[in-house]
């Protein structure tokens, strides 16, 4: 890290360069026009002011997930405000053989539809990762309390099999809310019929066809209660089967949550470009005025490899940081504030 530099662009009237040696911790303090720059060794902590105000996140906006930056849509039906996408969160595993193939290792890992990641796209056309029920729930042992995070991100949880119920019962009942479960249907759950994996030599199958998700309800030893819909009429239904095998997860939202990955989708909070070029990182985003935010870069392994200190953000601030003993990779550069979150996938070579 030897004569590795920081340049940050505070307005068009400041810019502070930092000289960073490995040698020592850095301690600088600086004013300007009555405000306070302190920056100790790659942390930089600045205040500025300006006037505007954050918006309050409500269903229906996006659920940023900010240990991988992925964003889900959202909706609300009657009560319960759910992702409108399938789950794609963890570790890509091959399904290359039957029965249980993952691990108690605290790193959640999904199948990808006949082996292809590409496929753990959640777009329309792809339906998100299959997820064993033990890897659904993160290893609970025997019926876990509920509501069980399991999986989803901050403040969101596995929906428990009473709440697959309050579903289905808001849109009709069994007979008819599968119709308005499908991609198209009136709830807005968009529940892509993607099959399932097989825990009988690991194939995936769209016999029938139908779409499964996990509940957190077990069953017994062996079974677990998930919901399904059926692509040839509009039930919707729960029963229990192996939890081996691999089904889709959506997250519903807890009850109270200040979750810090629920994102406005007007927010001023955000990063506006990141350019990388040679040695450099630009970053250039919109901040939170007269609060505290954080900011890091971490390799998809969720390694931390920059971050800096708490720090206080106005309005089109850039970062500029030496990527000079950083690998070749894909990186997840995080921004966050308190309740704020946002993320963006970066390529650094």
């Amino acid at each position: 890290m030897a004569n590795e530099t920081i340049v940050v662009f505070f307005n068009s009237d400041l810019t502070l360069t930092i000289n960073l040696s490995n040698s020592k911790p850095l301690l600088y303090e600086k004013f300007h026009k009555n405000k306070s720059y302190l920056i100790f060794g790659l942390a930089i902590l600045f205040i500025c002011n300006t006037t505007t105000i954050l918006a309050q996140w409500t269903c229906g906006d996006i659920l940023l997930d900010e240990r991988d930056g992925q964003s889900y849509s959202t909706v609300k039906i009657g009560e319960q405000c759910w992702m409108a996408k399938n789950l794609n969160y963890g570790t890509y595993i091959a399904s290359n053989g039957g029965g249980s193939l993952t691990h108690d290792d605290g790193i959640v890992e999904k199948y990808c539809w006949n082996n292809n990641p590409d496929n753990c796209d959640n777009s329309t056309a792809h339906p998100g990762g299959y997820y064993e029920y033990y890897e659904a729930v993160q290893y609970y042992s025997g019926q876990p309390t509920e509501p069980v995070q399991g999986a989803c991100p901050d403040g969101w949880h596995l929906p428990a099999k009473t709440e697959f119920a309050e579903l289905i019962t808001h849109l009709g009942g069994t007979s008819v809310a599968g119709a308005a479960l499908k991609v198209g249907g009136s709830s807005g759950f968009e529940g892509v019929i993607a099959g399932w994996r097989c825990t009988s030599g690991g194939s995936f199958l769209t016999l029938f066809p139908k779409g499964f998700w996990w509940s957190s309800t077990n069953y017994n030893t062996n079974e677990a209660w998930y919901m399904d819909i059926d692509n040839t009429n509009p039930y919707a239904s729960q029963t229990h089967y192996g939890k081996s095998l691999g089904f889709n997860i959506r997250c519903v939202k807890n009850e109270t949550s200040t979750s810090i990955n629920q994102i406005k989708n007007d927010e001023i909070f955000k990063i506006n470009s990141v350019v990388n070029s040679g040695n450099k990182l630009t970053v250039n985003f919109s901040g939170i005025p007269n609060s505290t935010f954080h900011l890091k870069v971490s390799d998809l392994n969720g390694r931390q490899v920059f971050a800096t200190n708490k720090a206080s953000a106005t309005k089109k601030c850039t970062i500029e940081i030496n990527t000079q003993g950083f690998s070749d990779s894909i990186y997840l550069l995080t921004i966050f504030n308190g309740d704020k979150t946002v993320s963006k996938k970066i390529m650094i070579r």
